[in-house]
């Protein structure tokens, strides 16, 4: 997104990497909120929070780029990245731990 952004793409593809950027997101979610439920993560409810905080501003933003015609500001960009790196440096490290270690101890049963 920033790479097509940067380089001054035409709207429609900038829009398509939104989109696929987005799309991918809500996957990725729902299969670590699916590991989560099943190896019973304490912190689930506050990740889960913090996912859906994170599709609630892209959605919007795909909306507002859509059907508004607003552009994707460097305080947008900044943001994304801030939050991306925030919750995969923070909160999946804590988690990535956790299902280690409960998916490492069921493989050597």
């Amino acid at each position: 997104l920033i790479t097509a952004i940067n380089e001054n793409r035409e709207r429609e593809v900038v829009g398509r990497v939104l989109d696929e950027m987005l799309s991918y997101t809500s996957w990725h979610f729902r299969h670590e909120e699916r590991l989560m439920q099943t190896y019973r993560y304490e912190g689930f409810t506050n990740h889960k929070n913090e996912h859906a905080e994170l599709i609630g501003h892209a959605s919007n933003l795909r909306r507002q780029f859509h059907e508004e015609g607003a552009g994707i500001t460097q305080e947008v960009i900044d943001f994304l990245k801030k939050w991306l790196t925030h919750h995969i440096l923070e909160t999946d490290m804590h988690m990535g731990h956790f299902l280690n270690q409960k998916m490492g101890a069921n493989t050597k049963a």
